[in-house]
């Protein structure tokens, strides 16, 4: 029975079909929930969220409660009013934070309005301090005006003089007594007039302007016709007397007297008149030979026999190499070293009984010894000119030229006692090329200074060594204690010379009128201003930079604990005060005569303040010259505060200008000027543009307080920062260049320059 229904069940095939049924209806299932999903997914995105059920929001949306912790659901405490209590406050914080940024806004914009009003408050009370002390300086200078003993007066109206009523002049005891003083009138020259003087036209004297060496009469035509003033109002008349030309004899006195005398202004005896002898060499002639009456005209020229100059009277210069061309200076022998090849040297021809001067040298330096080079007897070529008294000159000018350049010493022999009272052609000719070539000349002569070139105005001492001629047999030893500091100080006051007074023919001429100036005690001409042109700009306030970030505030916050900057014056600035100017046009010729022409730049302008100009010492205002000064305190002295206060000091009232060169610098040039602000004593800034180009018209310059005054030279040198410039208006000048680095220093105590003069 049991075998036949197993066997039964296999037969059949029902026991093994119910598996494979089951797997074909989940296979079924499966299909059809692959293909309902989609179909009810698509049912729904496409239906709109207003069409949904509001239970299956609350299922798929995230609500306000969903991010806070379960918490059990009670009477006391149900969840709903614990969400509608989190979104009213978080409500609330949003508003509050929205009223808390309103306020903070509000806040700083009240702070800036009261930052506003509390630096205009401030800037108000600065500029009512210095009203105050405007007035206070005003009310002051009132009073020391009132109190002045000595007023500044206005020149007087100039009275031309008259030619049909010339002042009479007594007539010199002898001619060669004539002075200044005898034979010079004065009328012609006063002091509120200044000095001028004219150049006769050749048409005025023809017979004997036609004689004369043609080079000499175009050098006389140029370096005259900037100083041809109008013949009515002259001071000095010139008139131009040799060199005569190569092989004409000298004129009879007579020819030359008639001449003169048919000048329009000689009146008579030839006053106020230069008779210019430009000599081009030593053997050069002049017409006035012997036995020519020349008044009372003065002479200028080299010495000669026939007319032997009068001392204080008469100019003596020597012949010019340069007639028509400057020297070049780069031509010229260096400075240094201050020995040279040839301790001294020496070549002429000796004149008559002249040997014990050449036995004595010999004697010293025999065979050369010592680097000397003396000829006593000129083996080479005479040059014409020397004889009696004077030595010959031996050789070319270049010849001797190139001697010089290689000789430490140059021996110039001057006159015997019996003679001294000229110094021939010669001897002046050694002169002039010994100072051109750096060689110091050692004159050899009596024990009274010799008539030396200008010798009234220019102190020779500084430029040459005078050895009495008993001295002459210890040259040697002499000239070997002469320290190499004195030798180049000697060359280098010898080179001045020769530059400003000897060089060429203008430098001559222009010597002998500022000499004769000099005499009639008259102010040269002021100074001209180098020419310029006004740059406008555009001034103002920088933005103000912005402020530090949070990492820097500690550190702000540490250097303002360590107090204010230090303040470089006063609490107030000072007003801008032009320092009076030409204040010693009179005195300056009388006083500083001697410094005028033996210092450089010479006496042949006039500037407005120099650095040689005397200042009253400090007690000078306890004593009766108060005028200007402002003591600290009222004199009574005091600490620190007192004297930063002090806008004068225990000196006179000054300022000084700033004179700043550029060239191509905008950005370190506005730092600079923006270090100048409030600067006490400032008077003005000065920038002398060099740049090619012009300043950008978007360029903002800085605001100082004081004028910035742009000028773009019309002449662009290394130099022009010496060049005198017009618009300073205070004595003292601070020049300084623009240096490399952004930090420029300007010290309190500035040095006075030529280059900050008016």
């Amino acid at each position: 029975m049991r075998r036949g229904i197993r066997g039964g069940g296999r037969g059949s095939g029902g026991g093994p079909g119910r598996p494979r049924c089951g797997l074909l209806k989940l296979a079924c299932a499966l299909l059809a929930l692959l293909v309902a999903v989609p179909l009810v997914a698509h049912y729904y995105l496409a239906l709109p969220m207003d069409a949904l059920p509001l239970s299956s929001l609350r299922l798929h949306a995230a609500g306000p409660c969903d991010n806070l912790p379960r918490l059990p659901a009670g009477p006391d405490l149900p969840a709903s009013e614990l969400c509608s209590l989190h979104e009213e406050v978080s409500e609330q914080l949003v508003l509050l934070e929205a009223r808390r940024r309103g306020l903070s806004s509000e806040l700083a914009r009240l702070m800036a309005r009261i930052e506003a009003f509390r630096l205009g408050v401030e800037a108000a009370r600065q500029e009512l301090a210095q009203l105050r002390h405007v007035i206070a300086q005003t009310e002051r200078a009132y009073k020391e005006l009132l109190e002045q003993a000595q007023p500044r007066l206005a020149l007087p109206a100039r009275v031309a003089p008259s030619p049909s009523r010339p002042e009479s002049l007594a007539p010199p005891a002898h001619p060669y007594a004539c002075r200044m003083h005898s034979c010079f009138d004065h009328s012609r020259c006063p002091l509120t007039a200044g000095f001028s003087a004219h150049a006769y036209p050749p048409g005025d004297y023809p017979a004997l302007w036609a004689q004369l060496e043609p080079l000499a009469r175009h050098a006389f035509r140029e370096h005259t016709a900037n100083v041809s003033a109008d013949a009515r109002a002259a001071c000095v008349f010139l008139v131009l007397v040799g060199p005569l030309r190569a092989g004409l004899p000298v004129p009879p006195a007579t020819d030359v007297e008639r001449q003169l005398r048919a000048l329009p202004h000689w009146l008579g005896d030839g006053r106020n008149h230069l008779l210019v002898h430009l000599a081009l060499a030593a053997g050069d002639r002049s017409a006035l030979g012997a036995g020519v009456d020349t008044g009372r005209a003065l002479l200028a020229g080299p010495c000669s026999e026939p007319l032997r100059p009068r001392p204080g009277f008469d100019l003596v210069l020597p012949p010019v190499a340069h007639v028509l061309d400057e020297p070049d200076p780069l031509a010229l022998t260096p400075h240094v070293p201050a020995a040279r090849r040839h301790l001294l040297a020496f070549q002429g021809a000796a004149p008559e009984d002249r040997g014990g001067l050449a036995s004595a040298l010999h004697g010293q330096w025999p065979g050369g010894r010592d680097g000397a080079l003396l000829d006593f007897a000129c083996s080479g070529d005479v040059e014409p000119g020397g004889g009696g008294a004077d030595w010959a000159l031996c050789g070319s000018r270049d010849e001797r030229l190139m001697l010089l350049r290689v000789s430490t010493f140059a021996l110039v022999p001057l006159p015997e006692p019996a003679g001294a009272g000229t110094v021939g052609p010669a001897a002046l000719v050694r002169l002039s090329e010994a100072l051109e070539a750096g060689a110091v000349p050692v004159l050899l002569g009596g024990d009274a200074p010799p008539p030396l070139p200008l010798a009234d105005v220019i102190d020779w001492r500084q430029a040459t060594l005078l050895v009495a001629r008993p001295h002459a047999t210890e040259l040697r030893g002499l000239l070997h204690g002469v320290s190499e500091a004195d030798v180049l100080a000697l060359r280098r006051q010898g080179r001045f010379l020769w530059r400003t007074y000897l060089a060429g023919a203008g430098d001559a001429l222009r010597s002998a009128l500022a000499a004769v100036r000099t005499r009639l005690q008259l102010p040269p001409p002021p100074a001209p201003a180098a020419p310029a042109q006004e740059l406008p700009h555009r001034s103002g306030k920088p933005p103000p930079p912005p402020p530090p970030p949070s990492s820097d505030l500690e550190q702000v916050a540490g250097l303002a604990a360590e107090g204010p900057p230090l303040e470089l014056g006063g609490m107030q600035a000072e007003p801008p005060y032009a320092s009076p100017s030409f204040l010693r046009n009179f005195t300056a010729a009388l006083v500083e005569r001697g410094r005028a022409w033996n210092s450089p730049p010479g006496p042949f302008l006039l500037f407005p303040f120099t650095p040689w100009d005397p200042q009253l010492p400090s007690e000078a205002q306890f004593l009766g010259s108060g005028a200007g000064f402002r003591p600290i305190a009222g004199g009574a002295g005091g600490s620190g505060r007192e004297f930063q206060e002090a806008l004068g000091g225990n000196v006179a009232r000054e300022q000084f200008t700033v004179l700043m060169p550029t060239y191509e610098r905008d950005e370190v040039l506005m730092r600079s000027l923006e270090r100048l602000n409030g600067l006490p004593y400032l008077h003005k800034v000065i920038v002398v543009w060099n740049s090619p180009g012009l300043p950008a018209p978007e360029l903002l310059w800085p605001d100082i307080g004081v004028p910035i005054l742009v000028r773009f030279p019309l002449l662009v040198h290394v130099h022009t920062r010496w060049y005198a410039r017009s618009g300073i208006a205070s004595t003292i000048g601070s020049s300084r260049t623009m240096p490399s680095t952004p930090r420029p220093s300007f010290p309190s105590t500035t040095t006075p320059t030529y280059g900050t003069m008016r």
